[in-house]
């Protein structure tokens, strides 16, 4: 516990996310930006982070201000957390525009408040410029204003000296763009290199006064010479906390000839005029073309080195020239070299800027190109997320050693680089688990093999958020040294983040979609030369842009993916997904498990539950036959006590064979043949239902049961008792038919015939079947399972043989088996009178 009397020294809250200073004058106030309270944790609010602090301890309870007394945030330390760092977000809520002082306190338990130190920020939620609700190229609400003299005629050597004013807005006396603020900084591109204005005036920010950025005669030779339409110019706005405005402003060209050494600037093939569209573009290189006419300036042996500017919209600048440039071997010509993809896609959504040097093959001063300004369009090439390996259906196992996941390699790595592992947990209280994981680096096997990276993180992480959530992504750092060369803007901007995972669970998965159906699946197999299959999502809750994908993963063969992105004419019904003879032959003997999910257009990903079968012979009971070698039909009878069954399976597997809950046997399947062979002898008279598990893959079980009734069917023919004992009785064979005969006499006194059982189950009830014939009436047939019996009143004579059935009870005489069956005619049989019993049978009911 801390102590409770010995006050703590608490440091300011720290903000990883904080920029600035905004200002240090008379107090040092620091920003918070959309991006810190709001985009870089989305779903969770600002990132905030104290301790550890003296004394530390579990129960201690620490309470967050954000502004006078307004207490938005209230953490206990647990068990895990002493003498550790927390982390903890407060709210979104919270976060509107204002200055604010923002301190903690902590209080021990049974102590009192001790506070932290006060930090001063100011939050800033507009964006200088404001959202651009024009589709055009540019943000449309910064205008700029080049002078038209400028503009027309471009920039020589006789005016070059006099720099180009550039106003900023539309100079009319209203603000220079919407959300204008002082503070506000104007940064200009000029060909790629930047300008950069004081930080705006109040009465600038208010339009009262004019914003002229003048780009010098050093940037304009800096950039170099452009031909028409000549170099682009554009800008952007940072505010005082660093946001950003949403784009650049429209372009503008204004074309520069200063160099008269300059060569003819580089072609971009697959531009065209001067844009370069890089989803088109795809994933093959750029081809860079050099014009070499001029033999006064090109010569056999010189070689071209091409250069790549420009600013990522996320990511350090890019500044690229290949090792080995492309040897001149004849002139004229024009020459072909690639421009790499990875450099062309990470410009997206800006300005490449594009020329040469000409090393000389006479060891003069290299020549340098004219630049080729291309602006380019498409999609930004963001790093594609981690892909996590242990992650079954939107979750992970919490009882995980190890985490693996997999990093798709990117071509923008280079050896050295270092990748930053974040994982972002959420405990089942919602506390947020933040910790800090080994890095990655980049070495020099990974970029030669260009195979995804393997990562693995200690499996302890998963214990903190089991019952809760967890993301996953990567951070591309860059190293101090080219930090510190970037101005505080670009720095802003530098650290590459690769796109987030899906929020995991950590736990059991949610299971919410119904099993994908496959074609030719029975009974939890398919036949291994099944030619080809389907794997059908029936779920048809789907709309436009959804994203459906599906999983066949073999046991042998690995996962199968395939996917479709929905549209007017796939949304809202049924998605089937084909899978090649290939896919199946190849899995024999094994396991498939088929499964998809839904990535939601409107966020979120629904999963389905698994569907696992067997690949090979069909698991299946197909053949049961009596003693004599007859098939006895599903659902039918037999008078005998010993069967045969037999049935497919998945060669030289094993199968168990049950008669419901009993085992019976397990057999083995041949190898040739895939089909097994069981006898089942001594079986009960009654209902018996047969059913094959495969004691191999999932252990499915063979559907429907084969059902049968084996019934003990004694006829008496050829004079054969069948177990039956005569007591005071005969058999009598009347014209070659049998039956057991009672003549009785005045010491008659429960004759009749008994049969002991091993079978009879005391409490269990037993159909009786039989004929009977009499010659005289007034007497019972008493009918016994064990001690207990059944009446049949006989009232008078029978016109030859009568069908008779009655159920009885088994309730036994002793403790343990055998029991016995017993027809007995009771006192008052007439002396000298027949009664005659025949095609006796007898079934389990229940």
């Amino acid at each position: 516990m801390s102590s409770p009397s010995k006050p703590l020294v608490l440091a300011e809250l720290v903000i990883p996310g904080r920029t600035g200073p905004v200002s240090i004058d008379p107090v040092k106030i620091w920003g918070i930006n959309i991006a810190a309270a709001l985009g870089n944790f989305p779903l969770n609010g600002l990132l905030c982070q104290a301790g550890p602090w003296g004394n530390m301890a579990v129960g201690d309870k620490l309470t967050i201000f954000w502004g006078t007394g307004q207490n938005v945030w209230v953490e206990t330390v647990g068990q895990t957390e002493v003498n550790t760092q927390l982390s903890m977000f407060v709210p979104s809520r919270h976060m509107i525009d204002g200055l604010f002082a923002v301190s903690y306190t902590v209080k021990p338990l049974g102590g009192t408040d001790q506070p932290s130190e006060v930090m001063q920020v100011q939050v800033k939620l507009t964006r200088p410029g404001g959202h651009d609700d024009n589709d055009d190229s540019g943000h449309s609400k910064l205008i700029m204003t080049i002078p038209k003299e400028i503009a027309d005629g471009g920039i020589d050597k006789e005016n070059v000296a006099e720099g180009v004013p550039i106003t900023i807005g539309n100079n009319d006396g209203t603000p220079p763009y919407p959300f204008a603020a002082a503070g506000d900084v104007i940064r200009i591109s000029w060909g790629g290199v930047f300008v950069f204005s004081e930080p705006l005036t109040p009465e600038q920010a208010e339009g009262k006064a004019p914003n002229i950025v003048t780009i010098t005669e050093a940037v304009i030779r800096e950039a170099g010479d452009a031909d028409s339409p000549g170099v682009a110019v554009v800008f952007e706005v940072f505010d005082c906390v660093f946001n950003r405005s949403e784009d650049w402003s429209p372009e503008q060209r204004v074309p520069v000839a200063v160099d008269a050494t300059r060569l003819v600037a580089p072609l971009l093939r697959e531009t065209l005029n001067n844009v370069l569209d890089v989803d088109k573009l795809g994933d093959a290189d750029g081809t860079v073309q050099i014009i070499a006419t001029d033999t006064s300036k090109f010569k056999v042996g010189d070689i071209v080195f091409i250069r790549i500017k420009g600013t990522p919209v996320e990511g350090p600048p890019i500044d690229w020239e290949p090792s080995e440039g492309v040897k001149l071997t004849s002139l004229p010509s024009i020459i072909e070299t690639k421009a790499p993809n990875a450099v062309l896609r990470q410009l997206a959504k800006s300005q490449i800027t594009l020329s040469y040097r000409l090393e000389k093959a006479d060891a003069s001063t290299d020549l340098r190109s004219k630049s080729q300004f291309i602006r380019a369009i498409g999609e930004i090439q963001r790093l594609a997320a981690p892909i996590m390996l242990d992650e079954n259906s939107g979750a992970l196992d919490p009882t995980l050693l190890q985490i693996s996941l997999e990093i798709p390699f990117d071509k923008s790595f280079v050896e050295g680089q270092v990748l930053k592992i974040v994982m972002l947990g959420t405990t089942p209280g919602l506390k947020p688990y933040l910790p800090d994981l080994p890095t990655r680096p980049i070495t020099h096997n990974d970029i030669v093999e260009a195979k995804p990276l393997q990562h693995k993180i200690d499996g302890e992480h998963l214990t903190p958020v089991n019952g809760g959530t967890a993301e996953f992504y990567y951070q591309q750092l860059i190293a101090a040294a080219v930090l510190a060369t970037l101005d505080p803007f670009e720095a802003t901007r530098a650290v590459r983040e690769s796109i987030h995972t899906e929020i995991l669970r950590v736990g059991e998965p949610r299971l919410e979609l119904p099993e994908p159906v496959v074609a030719g699946v029975v009974d939890g197999v398919l036949p291994a030369d099944t030619a080809g299959t389907t794997s059908t999502v029936q779920h048809i809750e789907t709309v436009a842009g959804d994203e459906v994908f599906m999983f066949w993963i073999g046991s042998i063969t690995g996962e199968y993916t395939d996917s479709i992105k929905l549209n007017e004419f796939t949304a809202g019904k049924e998605v089937p997904f084909n899978i090649e003879a290939k896919l199946i032959k190849d899995n024999e003997g094994g396991t498939v498990i088929a499964r998809y999910e839904i990535k939601r257009t409107a966020g979120g990903t629904s999963y389905a539950e698994p569907l696992e079968f067997s690949v090979g012979m069909a698991l299946d009971l197909t053949s049961v036959k009596d003693s004599k070698d007859v098939e006895i039909p599903n659902a039918g009878s037999t008078t005998y006590y010993s069967v045969t069954l037999t049935g497919t399976a998945e060669k030289g597997q094993r199968v168990q064979v049950l008669d419901g809950d009993t085992p019976k046997g397990e057999p083995t399947v041949d190898t040739a043949t895939g089909i097994w062979v069981l006898p089942v002898y001594a079986l009960s008279p009654g209902h018996h239902s047969f059913t094959a598990k495969a004691l191999y893959g999932a252990g499915h079980t063979s559907q429907p049961p084969r059902t049968i009734t084996v019934v003990d069917y004694t006829s008496f023919d050829g004079g054969d008792w069948n177990g039956w004992r005569p007591v005071r009785t005969q058999l009598v064979n009347e014209g070659g038919n049998y039956f057991v005969r009672l003549i009785p006499n005045k010491d008659s006194w429960f004759d009749g015939i008994i049969k002991d059982y091993s079978y009879l189950v005391n409490g269990s009830r037993y159909k009786i079947s039989f004929k009977f014939r009499s010659s005289h009436a007034g007497h019972n047939i008493l009918i016994y399972a064990g001690s207990k019996f059944e009446p049949i009143e006989i009232r008078q004579p029978t016109i030859g043989w009568e069908s008779h059935s009655v159920s009885v009870t088994c309730s036994a005489w002793g403790a343990n088996p055998p029991y016995h069956f017993r027809f007995a005619f009771t006192p008052g049989v007439v002396e000298g009178a027949s009664y005659d019993l025949d095609d006796i049978k007898i079934e389990r009911l229940e």
